[in-house]
């Protein structure tokens, strides 16, 4: 979560207009859903398709998201990245243990 906020935060640090973002946690049948949107001003996946850190010292960055998505292999997750209508969305839906 704390990842997702800040590169959600980050974004939006470089946008001029709408910096506003959403966080959304609820259940879901048998899954926990976790969405995090945020607004953008062109089309990151289509500039940045990989997701790579823009920061210049990217050793030290830039692994964020590649920690989000072995944390949500890890218990059978599914982590989905769209956009949609000027908005950068992260889903991420983990099963309820038993």
């Amino acid at each position: 979560m704390g990842n997702l906020c800040d590169n959600a935060i980050e974004a939006l640090s470089k946008e001029n207009n709408n910096r506003e973002f959403t966080v959304s946690l609820f259940e879901k049948g048998n899954n926990y859903i976790i969405s995090v949107k945020n607004h953008i001003s062109s089309s990151v996946l289509t500039d940045n398709k990989d997701l790579k850190t823009s920061k210049p010292d990217s050793v030290f960055h830039g692994l964020g998201l590649k920690t989000v998505n072995s944390i949500v292999k890890k218990y059978n997750g599914i982590l989905d990245i769209s956009e949609e209508d000027y908005t950068f969305i992260v889903n991420i839906m983990i099963g309820i243990p038993s």
